[in-house]
């Protein structure tokens, strides 16, 4: 949508500076393209699309040509880029979490994104972030054993969010815009055929994000799984969370749920709408094991 607008910018600003031609020039394509409707339609989206791609391809290879990741005693070291060459070195003790990404696609070729959330300084904010793209399944197991040891978490049992988020997130995504737009369209039948599709693919789409989220924690470490098309995960180390959140609104507590903000030096882990019982037991531990650590968390 925004490179369209963007098009259109464009077409504008030519049209002012080349009045005449221009004139002439649309006015026969238009009479051509308003002849078919879908004429205008596929053309439209044919080009933008390949804009996009197009720009897509070269930020990308601007940005990550020759990439490397490198492994020198406890730290990671990253070279990258065509024009502008970055180097960034990441300690491994000052790694706060781990994310990474696939998506139906990549999950293909097991090609995951990862990204680095580090504790830096404030006059250092842009290399708190640090993402490696294109990396494979054994390259991800052997960054998350060099960082979190033997992967135990597996062997843990999923906690998946409460129900009851999938009806609200139905109510955000698929209900709230059908109901904003009936005074407006209420009278066009095409408009009622278009908002049972829309229901339907917004609950599809809300019920896999239900699926997806999820966590697995044990003594040492935490995981957590969100996601809807894609797929993301995010682990770090329970002695790095500097502190804990315990939220519930009153839906949630009617309902006996509640939601747990987990914040380390890089930023927040949330997990959403589940059981208030095991909530405050997580809770109380998190905060326990916080205050007994004597572990560096950087």
């Amino acid at each position: 949508m925004i490179i369209i607008a963007f098009g259109f910018q464009i077409f504008q600003q030519i049209q002012e500076l080349f009045k005449d031609k221009a004139d002439e020039y649309s006015n026969e394509f238009f009479n051509f393209m308003s002849n078919s409707n879908w004429g205008l339609i596929t053309f439209l989206v044919i080009f933008f699309l390949v804009i996009s791609i197009a720009y897509s391809l070269f930020r990308t290879v601007f940005k990550y040509f020759d990439f490397k990741l490198l492994k020198k005693e406890d730290a990671y070291r990253i070279e990258s880029g065509l024009l502008n060459k970055r180097n960034v070195v990441i300690p491994l003790n000052k790694v706060q979490e781990l994310n990474w990404e696939t998506g139906p696609i990549k999950q293909l070729f097991s090609i995951y994104n990862l990204v680095f959330k580090q504790a830096v300084s404030g006059q250092n904010r842009r290399q708190q972030v640090v993402d490696a793209p294109g990396c494979l399944s054994k390259h991800l197991n052997i960054l998350k054993t060099d960082l979190f040891g033997e992967d135990q978490l597996s062997a843990t049992s999923k906690f998946y969010t409460n129900n009851y988020y999938f009806r609200r997130l139905w109510i955000f995504f698929g209900w709230l815009p059908v109901v904003l737009a009936t005074p407006f369209l209420f009278s066009e039948w095409a408009f009622w055929v278009g908002s049972v599709l829309w229901l339907l693919l917004s609950a599809g789409y809300c019920m896999l994000i239900l699926k997806k989220r999820y966590f697995r924690i044990n003594n040492e470490q935490i995981r957590i799984s969100s996601g809807a098309i894609s797929h993301k995960w995010k682990q770090m180390e329970l002695y790095k969370i500097q502190a804990v959140e315990f939220r519930q609104t009153i839906f949630q507590k009617h309902r006996k749920l509640a939601s747990l903000h987990l914040m380390n030096a890089a930023g927040t882990m949330t997990i959403p709408f589940i059981d208030e019982t095991l909530a405050k037991q997580i809770y109380d531990y998190l905060l326990y094991h916080t205050e007994i650590s004597e572990r560096k968390w950087m």
